[in-house]
């Protein structure tokens, strides 16, 4: 688990699919983190869209914000972070994942229901906190398909047992 081996205060998070973060992309992160932080008290992570080439992409995309912004607080009682594209304050992190089985896969959504309890996060559509992601997501309609279906399983057994292992959405 890297957070612990962190030096700074915040984690940023990316998958390895994605494009690793440029200063710019960083730089913008720490000022709207900062600039929530003064405006709306304890904000413990802030997320940004992944973006995908094509139509399919597109898709994927506007999937990916719908659910983190607006699907998940009524089905996790919370914004979930995008794992891809995230900043996260560490000391919360840590206090939140202490003493619990992390899972393999779904890990911002197992963070976000952990999280909530230390503050706030926030989701952003903002294009200066965009990340690019690789067209692997999207290989063909079914493979996204079942993706999804898999995910949506894979919330349902988290919300209820408080982490998922694979053989939970086989």
């Amino acid at each position: 688990f890297g957070a612990k081996k962190a030096r700074g205060r915040l984690v940023y998070t990316t998958d390895a699919d994605c494009y690793a973060p440029n200063s710019l992309l960083l730089s913008n992160f720490y000022e709207e983190f900062a600039a929530l932080r003064r405006s709306r008290g304890n904000v413990v992570g802030l997320s940004g869209i992944t973006k995908f080439p094509g139509l399919r992409g597109r898709v994927l995309e506007y999937w990916y914000y719908l659910y983190g912004r607006f699907i998940s607080p009524v089905q996790l009682g919370t914004i979930s972070l995008n794992g891809q594209n995230s900043l996260i304050d560490r000391n919360a992190l840590l206090r939140a994942v202490s003493g619990k089985q992390l899972p393999l896969f779904m890990d911002d959504n197992f963070f976000s229901i952990h999280l909530k309890k230390f503050g706030k996060i926030v989701f952003s559509a903002s294009p200066k906190l965009a990340n690019f992601g690789s067209a692997r997501r999207l290989r063909s309609l079914s493979f996204t398909l079942a993706s999804l279906r898999r995910y949506l399983i894979a919330v349902r057994q988290l919300k209820k047992h408080g982490t998922v292992t694979i053989e939970q959405v086989r």
